[in-house]
Parts: structure tokens; C-alpha cells; sequence
């Protein structure tokens, strides 16, 4: 998938986001510009949590 091709998809993800969701991508962005170790951590832990809540290793 080339860059424009995810900026597009990007843009309706956002477009039809909650607030929720918002800013989450917001955080992200914020933590790979500013290299924010805690917010880093954050956001890895988030992620590696909902990797386990999909493949079934622990329950929400």
C-alpha cells in the first residue's frame, strides 16, 4: 500500500472516528514527535493489551 493510498484511508478513519478513537491517534502522533518515553510505554502497553484481548488470551 503506497503513502497516498493510506493517507486516504487514514483521513476516513478520522473522518468517521469517536472521540475515543481521536484521540488515540492523536497520542500516537504525539509520542513519535516528541519521543515522550512514558507516553511511548503508554501506548505500547495499550497496544499489547489489545493484541491479547483479540486473540483471545485474556478477556476485556
Amino acid at each position: 500500500m503506497g503513502a497516498s493510498q493510506i493517507r486516504e484511508e487514514l483521513h476516513q478513519f478520522i473522518n468517521h472516528a469517536d472521540e475515543r478513537l481521536l484521540n488515540l491517534i492523536y497520542g500516537m502522533i504525539k509520542a513519535d514527535t516528541y519521543k515522550d518515553e512514558a507516553l511511548e510505554a503508554s501506548i505500547d502497553k495499550a497496544l499489547e493489551q489489545s493484541k491479547k484481548v483479540k486473540y483471545g488470551l485474556i478477556n476485556k
